[in-house]
């Protein structure tokens, strides 16, 4: 008994150690907490702790993070440093992009209520406007000025790249349907958009979820690009936190 007493406790203080240091910025925080946290637990005890999911055959875990109201976090369960990393467009790659739309459930259960399908998004910053050095999408709440600006121009949208300015910021956008985001890699797409001489490392990704004016359900991917028209990298920017919309 004494010994499972101290496995648990070592193991609770590598957790809090490193979450403590996931909130101090550490840029490599957020891996120690999904390898030697939520993995280890899965693991030796399958239990996902301290993440809300662990998927060892998909290749993720969502991580949730309580700096935030409703947000989690899709993290990837080997070493894949971020929207630069060759590994997410390989042909083999995990789709990281469904099992975070997926993860919706969680941001759900923290808004403690259901969310409808254009009131969630998905973002992964550009690799200077990050603080981590591990891949991860952010899946929460959509702001609801930003739900706004994109149901305006949702009649001028479809499956070809067209230019679009939300929050201000520039941005790319297009359309995808459910069933392209479940079976196609978000990632090669914003590749192939890519200009010459152009780098994955200064992209930012939003998946939104919509509604089009025929009221189907599907999504809208927006591309930025840190320091070009006006757009941050951050495409988390578009995301609420507190989740407003769910007040509504």
């Amino acid at each position: 008994m004494k010994k499972w007493i101290l496995v648990a406790f070592v193991a609770l203080a590598v957790i809090g150690f490193a979450a403590v240091h996931f909130l101090k910025k550490d840029p490599n925080s957020l891996w120690d907490i999904v390898h030697d946290g939520c993995m280890r637990e899965q693991l030796l005890h399958g239990r996902p702790t301290p993440c809300a999911a662990v998927n060892l055959r998909e290749g993720w875990a969502v991580f949730k993070d309580d700096t935030h109201k409703t947000q989690v976090l899709l993290v990837p369960t080997k070493r894949v440093t971020g929207i630069e990393d060759p590994q997410i467009v390989a042909k083999d790659a995990p789709n990281y992009w469904n099992a975070a739309w997926d993860a919706r459930i969680y941001v759900e259960q923290r808004a403690r209520r259901k969310l409808q399908h254009d009131e969630l998004v998905l973002a992964i910053n550009s690799k200077d406007a990050r603080t981590q050095n591990q891949l991860h999408i952010h899946v929460d709440c959509i702001r609801s000025y930003v739900h706004d600006q994109l149901a305006i121009t949702q009649p001028h949208i479809n499956d070809s790249w067209s230019d679009i300015t939300v929050n201000g910021q520039a941005y790319r956008v297009r359309t995808l349907s459910p069933e392209a985001l479940r079976a196609d890699n978000v990632f090669t797409l914003v590749l192939n958009q890519l200009s010459p001489g152009e780098e994955m490392d200064q992209e930012t990704v939003v998946v939104a979820g919509i509604i089009s004016p025929g009221n189907k359900e599907g999504f809208d991917v927006l591309v930025g690009r840190d320091r070009v028209g006006g757009n941050n990298g951050s495409g988390e920017d578009l995301e609420d936190h507190d989740c407003a919309i769910a007040k509504k």
